[in-house]
């Protein structure tokens, strides 16, 4: 629950961000999320960091500043830290979910994980209008309730299931196929022109996936 609290926090933090910073720069950010895990697996767990682990987290942020913008960018460092609240969230909530749920089932955390996230973004919700919360159209719900099954419940099950069982190097080498996904959608649902960076981000995120799996069969 700690962990879904702090999460839904960190999401706060990213989307406060995006009043100064590019959807490029917010997004490259949170593709610091391996070396968050790194660490708190680290200092929380007693995990032990192996080049391995290290290399391929490093690989992930070396995708992320690929196919960042190049252009002097806007970033302040109060934005930056707002932005980074996301990524630490998830490298700790990664963590807490391979560490401490293995007894509970995928269900119960990612049950648990929800509520959380519910307790702790209900106080900011009660200060909001009811049509900022509530869709006014019924294909707008519908809409969200396919997004929640498809982008929330579903990964959330899969991740609170195999996460105890592979570890937290290579679950998080997996998270990371976000990058990749979201430059293949935009090129096959928005028709978004794939450049040389996003293609050797791609790349670099698919070598460290690689990497995590060899951890994973060695456990």
């Amino acid at each position: 629950m700690l962990g879904g609290a702090l999460i839904g926090l960190g999401w706060i933090g990213y989307v406060a961000a995006l009043k100064t910073l590019t959807v490029a720069e917010v997004g490259v950010l949170f593709m610091t999320f391996p070396l968050f895990a790194l660490l708190f697996g680290r200092a929380l767990f007693g995990e032990r960091v192996t080049a391995r682990g290290l290399l391929a987290a490093s690989l992930i942020v070396a995708a992320g500043v690929v196919v960042a913008p190049h252009d002097g960018g806007t970033a302040t460092a109060g934005a930056i830290l707002l932005a980074l609240t996301a990524p630490a969230a998830y490298g700790l909530l990664l963590n807490i979910v391979t560490h401490k749920t293995a007894g509970l089932g995928g269900l119960g955390t990612a049950g648990a994980v929800a509520l959380g996230s519910v307790i702790a973004l209900a106080p900011l919700l009660l200060g909001l209008p009811a049509s900022a919360i509530v869709p006014a159209g019924a294909d707008a719900l519908l809409w969200l309730i396919a997004f929640g099954l498809l982008t929330a419940l579903i990964p959330q099950l899969a991740l609170a299931t195999f996460a105890p069982r592979i570890g937290t190097v290579p679950t998080t080498m997996a998270a990371a196929v976000e990058l990749p996904a979201t430059l293949a959608v935009g090129w096959l649902a928005l028709q978004e022109p794939l450049g040389a960076n996003d293609l050797i981000a791609a790349s670099l995120i698919l070598v460290a996936i690689t990497i995590g799996a060899t951890v994973a069969a060695r456990r």
